[in-house]
């Protein structure tokens, strides 16, 4: 097995008064609801899909035939919204799975502009495994709820969604075995 865990890289995060701290993408208010297009540092996200795209791309280099191999794509947090952004518009099905943890969905504006293709067509029949606290105050989950509703029911994505109603904004034990038995059945 091959785990690659690649950091964030550090940028001011507007909501931690510009503090430079580990980011995908700078956040620039906790009001998800707002206008995501004003909200969303859009040069941030892009690179960072731009780079997690290369790394896939990298990783299945390694692999000699058009098969998969067992690649995994998942993250935390803003993590998690980078691997749901990142994945499901992912060129080919190459892909086995996508793990999601206390995350939602970036770019949900985008869906106004003609041709644009939020969910690739092949990503659609990949597991995506959410997790998600019912007691999240970061990322609330009825904020996440309504990403994951339209990823199901208006991109048709194969959402598998556990919930704990005591969970926070972390990681629990559950979780982590949920993961390691994951990565073994792969």
């Amino acid at each position: 097995m091959r785990c690659v865990l690649p950091n964030a890289p550090s940028r001011p995060i507007t909501v931690n008064n510009g503090y430079v701290m580990p980011g995908w993408y700078d956040i620039k208010s906790f009001d998800r609801m707002g206008d995501a297009k004003k909200l969303e540092d859009e040069e941030g996200i892009l690179q960072s899909k731009e780079n997690i795209t290369k790394l896939l791309d990298e990783e299945f280099k390694l692999f000699k035939s058009n098969q998969s191999g067992k690649v995994i794509l998942g993250g935390f947090s803003q993590g998690a919204a980078i691997s749901l952004l990142t994945g499901l518009s992912y060129p080919n099905n190459r892909l086995k799975a996508i793990v999601a943890a206390s995350g939602y969905t970036l770019q949900r504006w985008k869906k106004e502009v003609p041709n644009h293709i939020t969910v690739h067509e092949q990503q659609k029949n990949i597991p995506v495994y959410i997790h998600h606290g019912e007691d999240d105050q970061v990322v609330s989950y009825q904020y996440a709820s309504m990403c994951y509703e339209e990823l199901k029911n208006e991109h048709g994505v194969n959402l598998i969604i556990e919930t704990d109603p005591y969970q926070g904004h972390h990681f629990t034990d559950e979780q982590v075995s949920f993961y390691h038995k994951l990565l073994n059945e792969f």
